[in-house]
Formats: C-alpha cells, structure tokens, sequence
C-alpha cells in the first residue's frame, strides 16, 4: 500500500510539475517577449520598412471595422518576435483595391445573406497586401459596432451567422478565422480600444517614456465613449486591462443612442412629441435657416423639419433636456442620463471621429487637429448657427447640416455631461489622425489582441500542453491497476 501511495504520489506530482511547467512556460515567454519590445523598426503609417527581411520575419492581422455606415478592412504588420509598444513596432499597410463597403452589415437585417458580397470584397483586398504563404496563419476580426446594437438579438444572430459561414469558408476566406473572432463588440470595448490608439500614437506604452496616459472620447453615429485612467478608486465601469508590462484600471463608458445621428434622430423626436400640429413644419433650433427635412423618426411617425438657426440659445437648452443632466444619481457623482462617472481631474483628452469633424468643420480647430476649449467650440458654435444653410452647403457640403446641432453636443456633453473644464485650452485635443495614423480603435483592437493572444500566436506550447496530461492519467491508472 505504501508503494501504491508512492506511485500516485510521484504521478500526481507529475501531473502538478507539467501543469506548473506549462503556466511557467507561457509566462516566461510573454515575459521575454515584453523585454524584447520595442527593438523592432517597422512604423505604424505607409508601410515602406524593411521590406527586404524575410516574409518570415513578419506576422499580419486583418481587422473589419464594420461601422454604423459601412465596413472598413485594416491590414497590420509587426515583427514576429515582439509585442509593440510604440509606433516603430507596427505597420498598417496600405490596402490596394476596396478599402470600405456601403452600407453597414446592420443594413442586411431583412437579407441577411447579401452581406457576404461586400466582405468578400474586402477580404479579396486584405489578400492582396498579406504575403500568400503567411495567410493561413493570419488571424482575421470582424468587430461590429453601435449600428449592431441597436438591432434585436435574432437579427445580429441572423447576420453573423452569415458572416461565420463566410469566414469559415477557406475557399473564400484565405485568413485563419474562429469562431468568436466575429462579433458586436461592447461599447466598453470599443471605447478602451480607442483609448489603446491614441495612447499607443502618441508613445504612451513606450518603455522610455515618463508621460501620463491620456483619455480618449469617441463621438461616432451611434454611440459615444469616454475612457480615462482616474485617480482613485472606481466604483462602477472599470476595465483592467494589461499592456507593455503594465496595469492599467480604467474608467469607460458607452451611451448607446448618443452618438451625433441618433441624438439628431432623439431631438427630432423631442420636438415632434412637443409640436401641437405634428403635420405641420417643426421649428428647429439646432438646424440652419433654410434648412430643411422629412424625417423618419421610427414608430409610424414622420417629422417634417425647418431650421431656424440658434434663435436665442434654444438648441443649446435642447441639448441639455436631452442629456437629462439632472437625473437621479444612484453612484455618485454622475455624468449624463444618471449615469456614474468618476472626476476626470486633470486629465489630457483626445477627441475623434465626429468631434473632430464637427470642430473642424465650425473653425473651432486647424485642419489637422490641435487643442481646443469647450468654451471656444461653443463661441465658433454659436457663429455657426447663425449662417444660412444655403451658404453652409456650398462651402462644406451636405454634412454641415451636422455642425450646428454638433457643436452645441459637443459643448454641453464635455462641459455640462463630463465635467471638463470649459476654459482650459489644454485639455481637449481633437484630430483625426496621429502623425498620419488614424485615431480609429481598429489599431487598439490589433493591439489588444496581441497581448492578449500572444500564447497562442507566439507560443508553441499550446497545443501540446492541452494532450500533455492525458498520458500522464494514463500511466497512472495503468501503474495504479499493476500494484493492486
């Protein structure tokens, strides 16, 4: 009996050892991995580095921004052996052929199966980029966003079904693909994504640099975002997320039907609700003299819109209803809707996606970005509102229907919603790209990705470590039956 024990003692012992072996092993080469950061020399933008090394040398991922309006395909390049912390350790290559389809895949919800001709379309040109004998081996994403939230469950699932029968088709899809790797991302996720960007751009992961990390706001169609690293605890919305040898606990948060279409969409039908005769034009503030729309605002109902410019303040009042800045606050403090927020203190922010085009487009910025007070895009705000629409479309096209209900968002929702001090002319910068890179959250995604897959696309082990204790078991039990 006593070399029973001795036998399963030596075997569990075994059992333990190899398991410990495999966590150690992972650990160690994520850790040498970390160490080597930064030695390679390939720069995030037009990819014209070191073409002469081996193919090899090299390892690419695909990531499908499938948007609100449309999907965009975004190939990257980083050197095989490790992880990138600043732009030199990343390439995204420039995409021959279509880079974005119209529309987005939420389109598709009463056909589903049609969404399959545009992503072959893209996948077809991420093919054209991505070295033949390294395709099999490159991992492809498909992330959706605020557009696919906002439909019902069973027509996302209808839609993805669609999209995981494609990318799982090798005949079409050249790319290693499984399944979870399509999919909705959370309004977090995105967010915290979008954070990785602008941080990554502007060398915050850096090993050599000292510099606080910097917040990032996303305004898009659907949705908007805040992520920022507080001071003190969080109390609600926190993302731990570990990246280049460090933890961060950030704060991040997604309004779901805030981003700049669907805060027009809410407005139209605030004023709607309130108008006595709903078949008559509606007088609105927020949109330019001259004018106007008929819009489908959902349930039946159908707004006929007349602009009327910023006729003292109306829309800015507007705005804030709409934010519901004085709802109930269950976890103190709050930002907008009653939702919590931890102060954003001195935080640094950068702004993209439609607050930089709508700043951009009011004057309240240079064309290639920089810093901005609230209190600034408010005054450009109010100079805006106050133009003709006919004079507006000529200089800046159909999208200046957005800026004057834009600026006054933007104004109410970083001031009043998040508590960023209006005056400060050094806490808001807003662009659209980072030395030439965009501030999209696709390069965050690939980044997040990396780190958090780096076993499985680094690591050898992996595979053989999930067959490791089987035979272990087995010669145990073969041992066990022998002595008995």
């Amino acid at each position: 009996m006593l070399r029973v024990c001795f036998v399963l003692s030596v075997c569990l012992g075994g059992i333990v050892v190899v398991s410990s072996a495999r966590v150690g092993s992972v650990s160690a080469r994520v850790e040498r991995s970390s160490v080597r950061v930064g030695l390679g020399s390939v720069r995030v933008g037009p990819a014209s580095a070191r073409f002469g090394r081996a193919t090899a040398d090299y390892r690419y991922g695909v990531i499908f921004d499938a948007g609100s309006s449309g999907t965009r395909v975004h190939v990257y390049r980083w050197d095989q052996k490790n992880l990138p912390t600043k732009t030199d350790d990343m390439t995204e290559m420039m995409v021959t052929g279509t880079q974005r389809v119209r529309p987005g895949i939420s389109s598709y919800v009463t056909n589903p199966e049609s969404v399959k001709s545009d992503l072959v379309v893209l996948l077809n040109s991420a093919a054209s980029v991505v070295p033949m004998e390294l395709q099999d081996s490159t991992p492809v994403y498909l992330k959706a966003t605020a557009g696919m939230r906002l439909l019902e469950p069973d027509g996302v699932d209808a839609i993805f079904d669609q999209i995981n029968d494609l990318f799982e088709d090798s005949s079409r899809n050249p790319f290693k693909f499984e399944r979870g790797w399509a999919k909705v991302i959370s309004g977090e996720e995105e967010g915290v994504f979008g954070w990785i960007t602008v941080n990554f751009l502007t060398g915050r992961f850096d090993s050599n640099s000292d510099q606080e990390t910097v917040g990032a706001l996303d305004l898009g169609g659907a949705s908007t975002q805040i992520t920022f690293a507080p001071e003190g605890q969080i109390f609600a919305h926190l993302f731990p997320l570990s990246i280049a040898g460090n933890r961060y606990d950030l704060y991040t948060n997604s309004y779901l039907k805030f981003g700049l279409d669907q805060f027009r969409l809410q407005l139209y039908q605030l004023l709607y609700d309130q108008a006595s005769d709903k078949n008559a034009y509606i007088d609105n503030p927020c949109d330019l003299a001259g004018f106007n729309v008929t819009e489908d605002i959902g349930e039946n109902r159908i707004a006929k819109v007349k602009g009327t410019g910023n006729a003292n303040q109306q829309c800015g009042a507007l705005v804030r209803q709409l934010l519901v800045l004085d709802d109930t606050c269950y976890t103190e403090p709050c930002g907008i809707v009653g939702v919590y927020q931890p102060p954003v203190g001195g935080t640094v922010f950068y702004g993209t996606s439609a607050l930089y085009f709508t700043s951009s487009g009011i004057g309240a910025i240079p064309r290639n970005g920089g810093f901005t007070s609230v209190d600034n895009i408010q005054a450009r705000t109010d100079i805006f509102c106050n133009r003709p629409w006919a004079d507006a479309e000529a200089e800046l096209g159909d999208f200046a229907q957005n800026y004057c209900i834009g600026g006054h968002y933007i104004t109410a929702l970083l001031g009043d919603g998040y508590e960023i001090d209006t005056a400060a002319d050094d806490k808001v910068f807003i662009t659209n790209d980072i030395n030439g890179v965009g501030t999209g959250w696709a390069l965050g995604s690939m980044i997040y990705e990396l780190y958090l897959l780096n076993i499985q696309f680094n690591v050898d082990v992996s595979a053989s470590s999930h067959v490791t204790t089987t035979p272990i078991i087995v010669l145990l039990v073969a041992a066990f039956i022998q002595l008995v």
